[in-house]
Protein backbone atom coordinates (compact mmCIF):
# COMPACT_ATOMS: atom_id res chain seq x y z
CA UNK A 1 0.00 0.00 0.00
CA UNK A 2 1.40 3.52 -0.74
CA UNK A 3 -0.41 6.33 0.06
CA UNK A 4 0.46 9.81 -1.58
CA UNK A 5 0.64 13.61 -0.44
CA UNK A 6 -1.22 16.16 -2.09
CA UNK A 7 1.64 18.51 -2.36
CA UNK A 8 2.28 17.41 -5.66
CA UNK A 9 -0.55 17.47 -7.57
CA UNK A 10 -1.12 18.97 -11.11
CA UNK A 11 -3.52 20.63 -12.66
CA UNK A 12 -3.11 21.19 -16.67
CA UNK A 13 -6.46 23.17 -18.59
CA UNK A 14 -6.39 22.77 -22.42
CA UNK A 15 -2.98 21.82 -22.67
CA UNK A 16 -1.24 24.35 -20.11
CA UNK A 17 0.00 23.35 -16.68
CA UNK A 18 -1.61 25.85 -14.21
CA UNK A 19 -0.57 24.26 -11.45
CA UNK A 20 1.03 27.37 -9.60
CA UNK A 21 -1.90 28.99 -9.18
CA UNK A 22 -4.12 26.14 -7.50
CA UNK A 23 -4.27 24.69 -4.59
CA UNK A 24 -7.29 21.93 -4.27
CA UNK A 25 -9.04 19.85 -6.70
CA UNK A 26 -11.94 17.31 -6.20
CA UNK A 27 -12.72 15.07 -9.15
CA UNK A 28 -15.86 13.32 -8.47
CA UNK A 29 -17.43 10.64 -10.64
CA UNK A 30 -21.08 9.44 -10.48
CA UNK A 31 -23.58 7.03 -11.74
CA UNK A 32 -27.53 7.73 -12.58
CA UNK A 33 -29.61 4.94 -11.12
CA UNK A 34 -33.28 3.89 -12.03
CA UNK A 35 -35.65 2.12 -9.56
CA UNK A 36 -37.17 -0.81 -10.99
CA UNK A 37 -38.37 -2.51 -7.92
CA UNK A 38 -41.20 -4.80 -8.67
CA UNK A 39 -43.92 -7.21 -6.89
CA UNK A 40 -41.43 -9.71 -6.93
CA UNK A 41 -38.30 -7.17 -4.93
CA UNK A 42 -39.62 -8.91 -1.69
CA UNK A 43 -40.24 -5.59 0.04
CA UNK A 44 -36.42 -4.65 -1.21
CA UNK A 45 -35.59 -1.67 -3.76
CA UNK A 46 -33.86 -2.44 -6.65
CA UNK A 47 -31.80 -0.73 -9.62
CA UNK A 48 -29.88 -0.39 -12.67
CA UNK A 49 -27.45 1.87 -13.94
CA UNK A 50 -27.85 4.57 -16.16
CA UNK A 51 -25.76 7.21 -17.67
CA UNK A 52 -22.54 8.39 -15.79
CA UNK A 53 -21.03 11.81 -15.24
CA UNK A 54 -18.22 13.07 -13.70
CA UNK A 55 -17.08 17.06 -12.74
CA UNK A 56 -13.67 18.87 -11.58
CA UNK A 57 -13.67 21.33 -9.13
CA UNK A 58 -10.63 23.05 -8.84
CA UNK A 59 -9.67 25.89 -6.06
CA UNK A 60 -6.52 28.30 -6.17
CA UNK A 61 -5.29 31.97 -6.31
CA UNK A 62 -6.15 34.92 -8.79
CA UNK A 63 -3.49 36.14 -10.48
CA UNK A 64 -5.01 39.18 -12.63
CA UNK A 65 -1.56 39.61 -14.84
CA UNK A 66 -1.91 39.41 -18.76
CA UNK A 67 -1.71 36.00 -19.63
CA UNK A 68 -1.88 34.78 -15.80
CA UNK A 69 -4.65 32.61 -14.12
CA UNK A 70 -8.08 34.83 -14.62
CA UNK A 71 -6.83 35.91 -18.44
CA UNK A 72 -6.87 32.08 -18.83
CA UNK A 73 -10.12 30.89 -17.28
CA UNK A 74 -12.10 34.01 -18.31
CA UNK A 75 -10.76 33.07 -21.82
CA UNK A 76 -12.11 29.35 -21.06
CA UNK A 77 -15.23 30.35 -19.47
CA UNK A 78 -18.39 28.71 -21.17
CA UNK A 79 -16.41 26.64 -23.45
CA UNK A 80 -15.00 23.19 -23.69
CA UNK A 81 -11.76 22.96 -22.33
CA UNK A 82 -9.16 19.57 -22.20
CA UNK A 83 -8.56 18.90 -18.28
CA UNK A 84 -6.35 16.96 -16.31
CA UNK A 85 -5.75 16.43 -12.95
CA UNK A 86 -2.87 14.20 -11.60
CA UNK A 87 -3.03 13.60 -7.68
CA UNK A 88 0.74 12.71 -7.12
CA UNK A 89 2.93 14.24 -10.34
CA UNK A 90 2.44 13.62 -13.76
CA UNK A 91 5.86 11.44 -13.53
CA UNK A 92 5.65 8.35 -15.58
CA UNK A 93 3.16 5.75 -14.27
CA UNK A 94 1.59 8.02 -11.79
CA UNK A 95 -2.23 8.00 -11.45
CA UNK A 96 -4.87 10.80 -12.45
CA UNK A 97 -7.72 11.99 -14.22
CA UNK A 98 -8.74 13.79 -17.60
CA UNK A 99 -12.02 14.45 -19.85
CA UNK A 100 -13.08 16.96 -22.27
CA UNK A 101 -15.15 19.29 -20.06
CA UNK A 102 -17.03 22.60 -19.94
CA UNK A 103 -15.98 25.34 -16.99
CA UNK A 104 -19.55 26.06 -15.59
CA UNK A 105 -18.54 28.56 -13.06
CA UNK A 106 -16.05 31.00 -12.26
CA UNK A 107 -15.82 32.35 -9.04
CA UNK A 108 -13.68 35.10 -7.39
CA UNK A 109 -14.10 35.39 -3.58
CA UNK A 110 -11.90 38.56 -2.09
CA UNK A 111 -12.17 39.46 1.63
CA UNK A 112 -10.07 41.42 4.08
CA UNK A 113 -7.05 39.61 5.73
CA UNK A 114 -7.06 36.90 2.78
CA UNK A 115 -5.51 36.07 -0.42
CA UNK A 116 -7.96 36.72 -3.73
CA UNK A 117 -8.92 33.12 -4.26
CA UNK A 118 -10.32 31.51 -7.68
CA UNK A 119 -12.53 28.67 -8.29
CA UNK A 120 -13.88 27.06 -11.02
CA UNK A 121 -16.23 23.68 -11.44
CA UNK A 122 -15.90 21.46 -15.02
CA UNK A 123 -18.56 19.08 -15.67
CA UNK A 124 -17.05 16.38 -18.25
CA UNK A 125 -18.18 15.81 -21.60
CA UNK A 126 -17.95 11.91 -22.21
CA UNK A 127 -16.12 10.40 -19.93
CA UNK A 128 -14.07 11.14 -17.34
CA UNK A 129 -10.84 9.08 -17.41
CA UNK A 130 -8.87 7.72 -14.77
CA UNK A 131 -5.00 7.97 -16.93
CA UNK A 132 -1.57 6.99 -16.21
CA UNK A 133 1.03 8.82 -17.35
CA UNK A 134 3.07 7.82 -20.47
CA UNK A 135 5.01 11.00 -20.25
CA UNK A 136 5.45 13.94 -17.82
CA UNK A 137 4.88 17.56 -18.61
CA UNK A 138 8.15 18.66 -19.35
CA UNK A 139 10.26 19.81 -22.52
CA UNK A 140 11.96 17.35 -25.04
CA UNK A 141 15.19 18.46 -27.49
CA UNK A 142 15.33 15.26 -29.32
CA UNK A 143 13.48 14.02 -32.33
CA UNK A 144 12.67 11.48 -33.10
CA UNK A 145 12.81 10.10 -29.72
CA UNK A 146 10.78 7.10 -28.30
CA UNK A 147 9.67 7.30 -24.54
CA UNK A 148 10.09 4.68 -21.97
CA UNK A 149 8.02 1.83 -21.55
CA UNK A 150 5.27 1.42 -19.08
CA UNK A 151 3.55 -2.01 -18.61
CA UNK A 152 0.25 -0.87 -16.97
CA UNK A 153 -1.95 -4.61 -16.92
CA UNK A 154 -0.99 -8.10 -16.50
CA UNK A 155 -2.47 -9.11 -20.41
CA UNK A 156 -3.26 -7.24 -23.83
CA UNK A 157 -6.76 -5.68 -23.31
CA UNK A 158 -9.85 -5.53 -25.79
CA UNK A 159 -12.42 -3.29 -24.10
CA UNK A 160 -11.08 -0.33 -25.83
CA UNK A 161 -9.30 2.72 -24.10
CA UNK A 162 -8.62 6.42 -24.42
CA UNK A 163 -5.05 8.66 -25.31
CA UNK A 164 -4.62 11.86 -23.61
CA UNK A 165 -2.39 14.61 -24.75
CA UNK A 166 -1.90 17.88 -23.00
CA UNK A 167 0.30 20.21 -25.62
CA UNK A 168 2.07 23.23 -24.24
CA UNK A 169 4.79 24.77 -26.13
CA UNK A 170 6.97 23.87 -29.24
CA UNK A 171 9.00 26.27 -31.63
CA UNK A 172 8.40 23.80 -34.68
CA UNK A 173 6.14 21.09 -34.78
CA UNK A 174 5.15 17.92 -33.37
CA UNK A 175 3.68 14.97 -34.14
CA UNK A 176 3.23 12.45 -30.81
CA UNK A 177 1.91 8.90 -30.16
CA UNK A 178 1.06 6.28 -28.05
CA UNK A 179 2.69 2.53 -29.01
CA UNK A 180 2.01 -0.37 -27.92
CA UNK A 181 4.07 -3.58 -27.15
CA UNK A 182 3.72 -7.27 -26.01
CA UNK A 183 7.44 -7.52 -25.30
CA UNK A 184 9.12 -4.10 -24.36
CA UNK A 185 10.62 -4.58 -28.10
CA UNK A 186 8.60 -3.98 -30.79
CA UNK A 187 6.09 -0.58 -30.76
CA UNK A 188 3.41 -0.65 -33.36
CA UNK A 189 1.91 2.79 -33.52
CA UNK A 190 -1.53 2.55 -31.44
CA UNK A 191 -2.96 6.68 -31.38
CA UNK A 192 -1.72 9.37 -33.53
CA UNK A 193 -2.46 12.78 -32.35
CA UNK A 194 -2.43 15.45 -34.43
CA UNK A 195 0.28 17.41 -35.80
CA UNK A 196 0.37 20.20 -32.62
CA UNK A 197 2.05 23.87 -32.91
CA UNK A 198 0.48 25.87 -30.24
CA UNK A 199 -1.58 25.31 -27.07
CA UNK A 200 -3.98 22.54 -26.73
CA UNK A 201 -5.19 19.20 -25.97
CA UNK A 202 -6.53 15.92 -27.88
CA UNK A 203 -8.41 13.23 -27.19
CA UNK A 204 -8.10 9.77 -28.88
CA UNK A 205 -10.05 6.58 -28.95
CA UNK A 206 -9.57 3.44 -29.81
CA UNK A 207 -12.77 1.36 -30.02
CA UNK A 208 -13.69 -2.21 -28.24
CA UNK A 209 -12.57 -5.14 -30.18
CA UNK A 210 -9.13 -3.44 -30.83
CA UNK A 211 -6.28 -5.29 -29.09
CA UNK A 212 -3.94 -3.21 -26.79
CA UNK A 213 -1.10 -4.51 -25.47
CA UNK A 214 0.30 -4.43 -22.04
CA UNK A 215 3.52 -2.35 -22.60
CA UNK A 216 2.44 0.98 -23.77
CA UNK A 217 4.73 4.35 -24.36
CA UNK A 218 4.48 7.82 -25.86
CA UNK A 219 6.75 8.54 -29.02
CA UNK A 220 7.39 12.04 -30.53
CA UNK A 221 8.70 13.52 -33.62
CA UNK A 222 9.54 17.14 -34.20
CA UNK A 223 9.70 19.24 -37.54
CA UNK A 224 11.53 22.57 -36.81
CA UNK A 225 12.46 24.45 -33.73
CA UNK A 226 14.25 22.66 -30.95
CA UNK A 227 11.99 22.12 -28.20
CA UNK A 228 8.52 20.40 -26.91
CA UNK A 229 6.85 20.60 -24.01
CA UNK A 230 3.68 18.24 -23.54
CA UNK A 231 1.95 15.68 -21.43
CA UNK A 232 0.84 11.86 -22.71
CA UNK A 233 -1.63 9.72 -20.58
CA UNK A 234 -3.65 6.59 -21.19
CA UNK A 235 -6.76 4.94 -20.01
CA UNK A 236 -7.93 1.57 -20.89
CA UNK A 237 -11.80 0.75 -20.19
Amino acid sequence: MAFVHGINGKVFLQGVDRSAYFSNFSVSRETDTADVSNFGSGGNKQYIAGMRGGTMSLEGFFDGAANAIDDAMTTLFGGEMYAICMANTDALSSRGYACLADMTSLEVPAEVGSAVGLSAELTATGSLDGIISLHPMTPEAGSPVNGTGVNDVAAATTNGARGHLAFQSTDGSVVVKIQHSSDNITYPDLITFATKTTPGGDIQTIAPAVTINKWLRAQWTRTGGTTATFFVGFSRK
